[in-house]
């Protein structure tokens, strides 16, 4: 259906939504092959906006390191700020509760006194 949309002409960085793009949604549902194809045709792996902030903090939140990596692979900013709760991917991740995938994010580069997001930061939001 992605596919079949994107060939009629929608905007592949539309914004709009809880989700704010079909990245960011995407990253939200863990779709890796939908994930894939978006980047692959040029979304914007950094796009703010929505509830989540990036496509790499829904995808912090849902724990899939699979996805986490590709979007970082992809060029995500470990450290972009943004969104209306967590304000960064490490704080998404440690909503998660998954320790050893806060370990990923820290030993991947993420700021452990990044502000941001209604928590503030990550260890108020632990």
């Amino acid at each position: 259906i992605v596919e079949l949309l994107l060939q009629k002409g929608a905007d592949i960085n539309a914004r709009g939504g809880t989700y704010c793009n079909a990245l960011q949604s995407a990253a939200n549902f863990s779709s890796p092959d939908v994930i894939e194809l978006l980047l692959d045709i040029g979304a914007d792996v950094n796009a703010q906006g929505g509830y989540y902030g990036n496509a790499l903090q829904a995808a912090c939140f849902g724990g899939n390191r699979e996805i986490v990596q590709h979007l970082l692979d992809s060029g995500a900013d470990i450290n972009e700020r943004g969104g209306n709760l967590y304000g960064s991917a490490l704080q998404a991740a440690v909503l998660c509760g998954s320790e050893s995938f806060v370990e990923f994010l820290l030993d991947k580069g993420a700021d452990v006194n990044l502000q941001g997001g209604s928590f503030g930061n990550a260890l108020c939001a632990a």
